[in-house]
């Protein structure tokens, strides 16, 4: 289950200590690097006045306390800082996401803004639920003791979409349980080492079927479904709802896109050789450093789509609008119209 390295925003933390929950959040992340930056710990340390739990969660063995007071960085930060409203608020979120852009790390934050802004520009993010469901998908918990710490988290303050009793189906709602368990079952680097599918198992394209045309207009967060390197060579998702999903480097080779809702997903350094795109909606889909070589279009919208090194080498466009500038950020697009 791991995700790598994460940066902590103060707020998981926050409630999770005050629930006196850290050991469990010590399993759910123990095969992953966890940081919070200097103003995480800022935070924290100040609302430890008033909660004294608070102290323990710089004194954590397994939370690295990091600083970075590069350019680079402190411009991130400030530009992060005006968008999530400035004023001095929101230091931590800022801060978090800054780190998170610059060094390559998936950030951990249940704001809802926040994780917006991440979505936006590409920064892989994750929240206290998602851990959560990650840590019963991989029997590290079980999904009593799940519910049960859910429960003590919305007593002290936990601004969460569900409580204990309704975790499970706003979980399967979300489509949480079943990505987490397509990425299992689908891991990138693990096809590529053996002779790859021509297409998913049938279970597997039984889930994202399911997945795909699940209710629509309950999600409680944003950020859309987690189906990052993934290997989905030849998947139907024929009128499939995935708008703001995240396909970061899965493979959708040959992947039947037709009528599929795309809209503001991350396909970044997806690869989509060969991919059917009939009737797509992609507007505002970020396709930066995406492999559409030999992909059939027609009928796309891509409005306000990210386009930079995206490779359309040999792709069949037809019917199918793109601005001078998309056309100038990828490559392999003709001259000619579309």
């Amino acid at each position: 289950m791991s995700i790598g390295r994460l940066a902590f925003d103060s707020s998981p933390l926050n409630y999770i200590a005050r629930a006196s929950q850290l050991p469990f959040l010590q399993k759910l992340v123990a095969d992953m690097e966890c940081v919070i930056t200097r103003a995480v710990e800022d935070e924290l340390l100040r609302g430890a006045s008033k909660y004294a739990q608070l102290y323990q969660v710089s004194a954590q063995e397994w939370i690295r306390v990091v600083e970075d007071s590069s350019i680079d960085f402190l411009q991130l930060f400030f530009e992060y800082q005006s968008r999530l409203g400035g004023g001095g608020r929101n230091t931590g979120e800022a801060a978090t996401l800054a780190y998170a852009e610059l060094h390559s790390l998936t950030a951990c934050i249940d704001d809802r803004a926040a994780r917006r802004h991440a979505q936006q520009r590409g920064i892989p993010f994750t929240g206290t639920l998602e851990l959560v469901c990650k840590g019963i998908r991989a029997n590290v918990i079980e999904e009593a003791e799940a519910v049960q710490v859910i429960d003590l988290l919305c007593d002290h303050e936990a601004f969460l979409p569900c409580d204990g009793s309704t975790f499970v189906d706003w979980a399967r709602a979300e489509g949480l349980v079943l990505a987490a368990f397509i990425r299992e079952r689908t891991d990138r680097k693990r096809f590529e080492e053996k002779k790859p599918p021509k297409k998913p198992a049938t279970d597997v394209q039984a889930a994202l079927t399911v997945l795909g045309r699940r209710p629509r207009g309950r999600v409680e967060r944003p950020g859309g479904i987690d189906l990052r390197r993934t290997f989905l060579r030849g998947a139907n998702l024929r009128h499939s709802w995935f708008d703001e999903a995240h396909f970061d480097h899965a493979d959708l080779s040959e992947a039947e896109l037709f009528d599929t809702q795309l809209a503001e997903a991350n396909l970044t350094g997806a690869r989509l050789t060969g991919a059917w795109l009939l009737n797509t909606a992609m507007s505002g889909t970020r396709l930066v450093n995406a492999d559409l070589t030999s992909a059939q279009i027609a009928s796309a919208d891509f409005t306000g789509a990210f386009m930079r090194n995206a490779d359309f080498t040999s792709a069949a466009i037809g019917n199918t609008r793109l601005t001078d500038e998309q056309r100038a950020e990828a490559t392999g697009l003709s001259d000619g119209g579309s």
